[in-house]
């Protein structure tokens, strides 16, 4: 497989946790500018544009960035949820 190049099942986990990041950033009342200062205080650089695409998984037809282990770390401390809370479909999601 080519450098950068994300299987099905990665790019899945990636919407979905995108889709719960929007959800739950929301939730608490904060823009992605809110967001992406909160995760700079941590140490991640995430422009308020780069969190947008991994809410909705492109933009202008780019794929969605990948969303590393240390953006969801981070993303669970500034949000005060689990990583399960970001990794499990959620509503219209849901397998059921």
């Amino acid at each position: 497989m080519a450098r950068g190049t994300r299987t099905p099942e990665e790019r899945s986990v990636s919407l979905i946790v995108g889709r719960n990041l929007r959800r739950l950033r929301r939730e608490r009342g904060m823009s992605s500018a809110d967001l992406s200062q909160a995760l700079g205080e941590r140490g991640i650089r995430l422009q308020d544009t780069q969190i947008r695409r991994m809410e909705t998984g492109t933009v202008h037809g780019q794929s969605t960035p990948a969303v590393t282990v240390d953006h969801l770390a981070a993303f669970c401390a500034v949000l005060r949820v689990s990583a399960s809370d970001l990794m499990t479909p959620y509503g219209d999601d849901q397998q059921g």
